[in-house]
């Protein structure tokens, strides 16, 4: 599948633009790097979307790469179910800091932390640990 096409596998109706829906067996995925090159980023599900990066995984290896950034996440109503796993390959004491796409913050992931980012369809639910 072409990422951002949505699609299914192992039956069921096709997932939504930017979604895979999976009805039976074990996921295995691939991490996406994400480099933020020292600056602001904002994630996209939608590849007709060239202001953002398109989103190409749920496993999301982040260097926020010079200082803490901030990372904005997909439109709450596009990802409901979803959840990103984000791990911070920072170098150094660089914060990852999520919003919004509005940009309202949801939480920080710091270095050596991973955070996992849920919504609802309305809110991003994260929580941190110690990776």
């Amino acid at each position: 599948m072409t990422p951002g096409d949505g699609g299914d596998a192992g039956g069921g109706d096709a997932g939504k633009t930017g979604q895979v829906k999976i009805t039976t067996g074990c996921l295995a995925m691939t991490a996406q790097i994400v480099d933020m090159a020292n600056g602001a980023l904002t994630l996209t599900l939608d590849p007709a979307d060239t202001a953002g990066t398109l989103v190409t995984s749920n496993e999301l290896m982040v260097d926020p790469n010079g200082g803490a950034q901030n990372l904005l996440m997909p439109k709450e109503a596009a990802c409901t179910g979803i959840r990103f796993t984000i791990w911070s390959t920072a170098d150094a004491a660089e914060n990852i800091n999520l919003q919004t796409d509005a940009g309202a913050g949801i939480g920080t992931i710091g270095q050596d932390e991973v955070g996992v980012a849920i919504s609802d369809g309305a809110n991003w639910h994260i929580f941190v640990g110690v990776a």
